[in-house]
């Protein structure tokens, strides 16, 4: 039982990092690949706004981000016996906020690279703290009380709040505003600052 019990709280968390690895990896690698290449500098001269540039490469990844958050659910539940309780729309709707925030992430990283391996160390160096501080090994309250603020801008911290919430008690949005509405601001604010630094990127 107590076995069971784990896996039903670390797939989850497990999910939601692997979502982050697999979109803010190929995000930034890719955008770094292309400065590498001199894509980039050939786009100088198309007339295409950044904005639809940046989205025409990150919706693609979306894309496969919310494969991955199916396959996720569908091996959880038939090999881990992790429950699907809650509505499958709200799951996906918060998935696509939390891929926001990776994608974005991503490309803010992508942007400040020169190299693919710098891109990839520098995706690296913010993942594993956000791992440690997202709660899914060691609950946030638990941890010391300096470390606890560190967590209010990591969105997995509140993606995997968000999917513990609706697999495991079928949640309502009003069971999860709280934290929805905090990776709605932390999506934003890694978009704008992305769409700055994209822009800045191709001037």
């Amino acid at each position: 039982v107590m076995k069971t019990r784990s896996f039903t709280m670390v797939i989850p968390g497990t999910g939601a990092s692997i979502l982050l690895i697999v979109t803010a990896i190929v995000t930034a690698m890719g955008l770094a690949r292309e400065r590498e290449v001199g894509t980039m500098e050939q786009l100088l001269v198309t007339p295409i706004r950044p904005v639809a540039l940046m989205i025409g490469k990150t919706v693609p990844y979306a894309l496969f981000g919310l494969v991955d958050q199916a396959l996720i659910l569908v091996v959880g539940n038939y090999v881990f016996d992790v429950p699907l309780r809650g509505s499958m729309p709200l799951l996906f709707g918060a998935a696509l906020v939390y891929l926001v925030a990776t994608l974005g992430l991503g490309l803010v990283v992508g942007t400040l690279a020169r190299t693919q391996q710098q891109a990839l160390m520098g995706v690296f160096f913010i993942i594993i703290p956000a791992f440690l501080l997202s709660g899914m090994m060691t609950p946030v309250e638990a941890m010391p009380a300096w470390v606890q603020p560190l967590t209010w801008v990591n969105p997995t911290r509140y993606y995997i709040e968000i999917l513990r919430s609706i697999l495991l008690r079928g949640a309502t949005f009003s069971d999860i505003a709280a934290p929805f509405w905090h990776l709605v601001g932390i999506a934003l604010g890694l978009l704008t600052i992305a769409v700055v630094r994209f822009r800045r990127t191709l001037s």
